[in-house]
């Protein structure tokens, strides 16, 4: 599946790359475009946040590849584009805590959610930042992204019962993560 759609981005990446755009123009204009998406979020238009959300995320995935395909690929351009990504949760978590902020409930698991979110990233930052990556659990940044625009299309009634979902399956990438790069010791010892 990861192969196909290779396929698809490839000759896409290769074509935005022949018109001389530099990588890091994807990655903003990918943020810019979230903050719209959080936007229609804070409004209650889930719909048209999850499409516009949808459509930032076309920018993520071709900013690496026309970075490499275009000889650009920088340590700047990588960590430009991983802050960005945590400006971006932190902006369409926000439009949901501000569309239920006459829920105190609601806004604590929003923000719950997206303090776990971040571990996500974190846990993963950290380990590469001693050596060792590791991607274990099931709630990467993609599927993150991917449950968001889904439950965007799912009856609003039931968000309590959406997010408690999101919040329980980063917990376990979290935790699944920490025990991960617990094999950091073992690798020293060896």
């Amino acid at each position: 599946m990861k192969d196909k759609a290779r396929n698809i981005v490839k000759p896409i990446a290769r074509a935005i790359a022949s018109l001389g755009i530099h990588p890091n123009v994807l990655t903003i204009t990918g943020f810019l475009v979230t903050i719209v998406s959080a936007f229609f979020y804070a409004m209650g238009n889930f719909i048209d946040g999850a499409l516009v959300l949808l459509f930032a995320g076309l920018f993520d995935v071709f900013d690496g590849d026309v970075a490499r395909l275009s000889n650009k690929v920088t340590r700047f351009g990588a960590f430009l584009d991983s802050t960005l990504d945590r400006f971006t949760e932190f902006f369409i978590f926000s439009g949901f805590a501000y569309y239920f902020r006459k829920s105190f409930l609601i806004v604590l698991l929003v923000f719950t959610a997206l303090f776990l979110s971040l571990m996500v990233s974190y846990t993963r930052a950290r380990g590469e930042g001693l050596g060792y990556s590791t991607k274990k659990g099931p709630m990467d940044r993609p599927t993150r992204y991917f449950y968001i625009i889904l439950m965007s299309f799912l009856p609003i009634g039931y968000f309590e019962l959406y997010i408690s979902v999101f919040i329980i399956l980063t917990l376990i990438t979290v935790i699944r993560r920490i025990f991960d790069l617990k094999k950091l010791d073992e690798i020293k010892e060896v």
